[in-house]
């Protein structure tokens, strides 16, 4: 039997959106930023969306093939003969060898645009990406010098930690039960509150996507 034949080059993209927990509060990394940009470029050239892949709370530091939604992403892209597009090289990874090896198509994997800079050249592409692995060792240096000083200074680091990842995860809590509130005031039902709570990104304590159930429970702790 001969090969089964690969389906022609189409016009179709697969756009793949990701942002580590760290990022989802910064400027320009926004999960609705990146889409935007993602659009206007499709736009642009002409290029039908096959579908938006979202990954949340996963660290550029991830095999791009280790991640479920972007494995996703490739198989609907390969079965369309489309492309994935990603917002800017770092979404794809942090990593110099595995951005630049999607790049080089040294991975089985569509070609990969990139809508911030469609028309970029190979040399500025691995620039992108030897900056943003920079970006990363930058951070994680800091970090590690942050905890250190800490505990110089007497603090025990665990009790800090599990103090901060509380506290991020009550004003997470709050966010969510106020938007809830107000979307319960304009007459939604339970199942449809979830639904938009998870579409907009926000999280439970425990850090799971809203049920009409948790969203039931949560309210009627206020009322």
């Amino acid at each position: 039997m001969g090969r089964a034949k690969k389906p022609k080059q189409s016009n179709k993209i697969a756009i793949y959106l990701r942002v580590s927990t760290e990022e989802q509060s910064k400027s320009g990394l926004g999960i609705e930023a990146q889409e935007q940009l993602c659009r206007q470029a499709c736009d642009r050239f002409g290029l039908e969306v096959l579908g938006i892949y979202k990954e949340l709370g996963i660290s550029g530091k991830v095999p791009p093939l280790s991640r479920p939604e972007f494995i996703k992403a490739v198989a609907d892209a390969q079965k369309a003969g489309g492309k994935i597009m990603v917002a800017k090289l770092d979404r794809l990874s942090r990593i110099l060898h595995q951005a630049t090896g999607f790049l080089d198509g040294v991975y089985d994997c569509p070609e990969i645009m990139i809508a911030e800079s469609p028309g970029a050249s190979m040399l500025e592409l691995r620039l992108k990406a030897l900056i943003a692995q920079e970006e990363r060792d930058m951070i994680s240096a800091r970090t590690k010098a942050a905890l250190a000083a800490k505990k110089a200074q007497g603090f025990e680091l665990g009790k800090v930690g599990r103090a901060v990842a509380h506290n991020k995860a009550r004003e997470s809590t709050e966010a969510a039960v106020n938007r809830a509130l107000e979307l319960r005031k304009q007459g939604y039902g339970w199942q449809k509150i979830a639904n938009i709570l998870n579409e907009e990104n926000f999280v439970t304590s425990r850090g799971s996507q809203w049920s009409k159930q948790s969203v039931y429970k949560r309210l009627a702790m206020i009322s």
